[in-house]
């Protein structure tokens, strides 16, 4: 299947808005209060990222792939969807031994996400009636010169529970990734010639800079002391 077939057909449209369905809550508002509500409001208020908009729109003016290029601006501009084509209803769990072993750090972590505007949260009942709650933990980032900084990374377990998981129900084809090869690289390089200059670039919490889109928030739920909290940027998962 093409790959422009193969996005519309998981609801990916170019060059076409559509409104955004208010979000089932367990508040007794009717739709239209709800629509004009502004605690809902905030609540579907897209997160934040550090991308210019204009300025990426300016640099893929001349990018050769104009589908990607109208995803990348669409996911800025709107939130980014990840095509989970699965059921949505309220799903509870646990979260991983990491969460209890290092309390202290996942909470200023979650605290920190707040502050910048990518979890929202606290909640003391489920700001959905259908949030889906996956597993958040702790993993030890990797010593420099890998990693910049010492210390944790949040991830939210997103591969559980097996056979029914938010990752299970998107399609596989529309998650690969491959990376340009060494021989690639070295084969630009001869190209260039003698005096070519190359560098490298990491980019810091790059998965947090892709804010999600309204209508996704009901999918990345998590349950931290009691209170409930959804993502509105992509998490790391696993």
């Amino acid at each position: 299947m093409r790959k422009e077939n193969l996005l519309k057909h998981f609801g990916v449209t170019f060059g076409e808005k559509r409104a955004l369905k208010t979000m089932p809550t367990d508040t007794d508002l009717t739709p239209s209060q709800h629509r004009q509500s502004p605690k809902a409001y905030r609540l579907m208020e897209l997160g934040k990222t550090p991308i210019k908009v204009e300025r990426l729109r300016h640099c893929l003016k001349s990018y050769p792939n104009k589908i990607d290029a109208h995803i990348l601006l669409d996911g800025f501009t709107n939130g980014f969807k990840v095509n989970y084509m699965g059921p949505r209803q309220s799903v509870n769990c646990s979260n991983l031994i990491s969460a209890k072993q290092q309390e202290s750090e996942l909470e200023e972590k979650i605290m920190k996400e707040i502050q910048v505007g990518r979890i929202a949260g606290p909640f003391k009942n489920k700001p959905f009636s259908n949030l889906r709650l996956s597993p958040i933990g702790l993993v030890a980032k990797k010593p420099p010169p890998v990693s910049k900084t010492h210390g944790w990374r949040m991830i939210q377990h997103l591969s559980y529970p097996l056979g029914s998981s938010i990752n299970t129900f998107i399609y596989p084809q529309l998650t690969t990734v491959q990376y340009t090869s060494l021989d690639k690289v070295l084969g630009t390089i001869s190209k260039l010639g003698k005096g070519a200059e190359q560098a490298r670039m990491d980019i810091v919490s790059a998965f947090r800079l892709l804010i999600l889109h309204p209508d996704q928030f009901v999918l990345f739920g998590f349950r931290f002391e009691d209170n409930f909290y959804f993502q509105k940027a992509l998490p790391m998962g696993c």
